[in-house]
């Protein structure tokens, strides 16, 4: 049920987006408090939820950079605006599959690219508390 409810919702988004572009009518079609957006988040939520994922090495490491990944996405963090940028090129230059194609793996890029840039962190973090911890573990000797 949750993937019909998100596969309804990139329809209705798709389709307000169209009608905003086309018109300069309706909802602001990729705000994160559109309601087609919120119900498409919920069904998303809905379908994962009922995955059955055996643990796997691959999925934890990824997902130990999560956090990364969320703020590497945010416009004030990131480079100044460099996905709405780039976007906007891609947009300019390109139609239909090539620029949904592009644009994917535009993504991708930005995903993998906050995993790699947090993998040091992690590993800095985990030589910090390390070395934190033996120096705690001495003082109660």
């Amino acid at each position: 049920m949750g993937g019909v409810i998100y596969i309804l919702s990139v329809v209705a988004i798709t389709t307000s987006f169209i009608v905003e572009k086309n018109y300069g009518i309706g909802l602001d079609s990729m705000s994160y408090s559109n309601p087609f957006v919120v119900i498409g988040a919920v069904g998303l939520l809905l379908w994962a939820s009922q995955l059955k994922i055996e643990s796997n090495k691959y999925i934890n490491w990824i997902s130990k950079s999560v956090l990364a990944v969320y703020l590497f996405h945010i416009p004030k963090i990131s480079f100044p605006c460099a996905y709405v940028v780039i976007n906007r090129k891609l947009y300019e230059n390109y139609s239909g599959i090539e620029y949904l194609g592009l644009t994917l793996a535009v993504i991708i890029a930005f995903f993998i690219t906050a995993i790699l840039l947090d993998k040091p962190r992690i590993w800095l973090w985990n030589r910090l508390v390390a070395n934190v911890s033996k120096i705690y573990s001495r003082k109660d000797a």
